[in-house]
């Protein structure tokens, strides 16, 4: 990507803005630019593409032509001619009325530029948690050609949508272990009603020779095994619906509007991250809620006197 400043005129309206060089086909790979045009398409050679609210104050429509004008890397300044290509709107009012996309050799000729200098590399990643992983290993390949090159995850860029993105993560956190904690008392109760109707069977099992540990273990696994079976059961409807979402995003923009944070869009889609660390911690604590849940009911089920259960007492 290549970065410079200037003057959009169309008629008699002129606004400044900031003018930035890509190559359309890799741009398409880590951003939603071509995604947003409202009209037209990306820009060619001689072309430009304005944000939509840079358009609509100048007057200008797909097809037009507008004079650019910008300072130029040797002192002077550039001028020509564009045509408008597309208009987009991303849905950041940074973005959309102040920014123009111009061919990156097109600015590079207007700012008078070697077309092989740029002032950026953006870098898509599949994972958002691994941007930091990623930037680290792309930071020591280029340390011994590069010496002064920055490279820097989003969480760096963005801090203030990094903050809320954590702080996202944090309250998911304390659902799940409010969610969990509901489940252990709920187990509970079931698994202690299920221990006092079986009093009689219990003291016959101690009045037998079965130990009290025995007895209190037996309940434990029923636990265990009320655990397993619901993670199974979690599994088998969970992870198509995982699937089908992570293919088709669910789309809420006909309920909440597109709103923007910082420089950051926030578009209204439902989506699904593959993740192993989410679903694996899920898995565990489900077993663990199971085996505390027994605990109580473990307990109690020691404690039945054998002459009692057997009297119905």
């Amino acid at each position: 990507r290549l970065y410079g400043g200037g003057l959009v005129s169309s008629g008699d309206e002129t606004v400044g803005g900031i003018l930035m060089g890509i190559d359309p086909v890799r741009e398409a790979a880590v951003s939603r630019f071509e995604s947003s045009l409202v009209a037209g398409r990306m820009p060619g050679s001689g072309e430009i593409a304005l944000g939509d609210e840079m358009a609509e104050t100048v007057g200008a429509q797909v097809g037009d032509e507008v004079v650019l004008v910008a300072p130029a890397a040797d002192g002077s300044t550039g001028n020509d001619l564009f045509t408008v290509s597309g208009i987009f709107s991303v849905g950041v009012g940074a973005f959309d009325d102040s920014y123009a996309l111009l061919e990156l050799g097109t600015l590079a000729e207007l700012m008078a530029m070697d077309p092989g200098r740029i002032h950026e590399v953006a870098v898509s990643v599949d994972r958002v948690r691994e941007s930091e992983a990623v930037a680290d290993r792309i930071r020591e390949a280029a340390s011994a050609v590069a010496p002064g090159l920055r490279t820097e995850p989003w969480s760096i860029l963005q801090p203030q949508l990094h903050f809320i993105v954590t702080y996202a993560d944090s309250m998911n956190w304390v659902v799940a272990a409010f969610i969990f904690g509901m489940a252990a008392f709920g187990v509970a109760n079931a698994m202690l009603l299920a221990t006092f109707e079986r009093r009689r069977e219990f003291g016959v099992a101690r009045a037998l020779g079965t130990s009290g540990l025995s007895v209190g273990r037996i309940v434990v696994f029923e636990g265990i095994l009320l655990g397993l079976l619901s993670l199974g059961a979690g599994l088998v409807f969970a992870i198509p619906l995982m699937v089908f979402i992570h293919e088709n995003p669910i789309d809420l923009s006909r309920f909440v509007d597109t709103w923007s944070f910082g420089d950051s869009a926030v578009r209204p889609h439902l989506t699904v991250e593959y993740s192993v660390v989410g679903p694996l911690v899920s898995a565990i604590a489900l077993v663990i809620t199971g085996i505390v849940a027994a605990l109580l009911p473990a307990w109690r089920a020691v404690r039945v006197p054998p002459a009692d259960s057997l009297a119905n007492r």
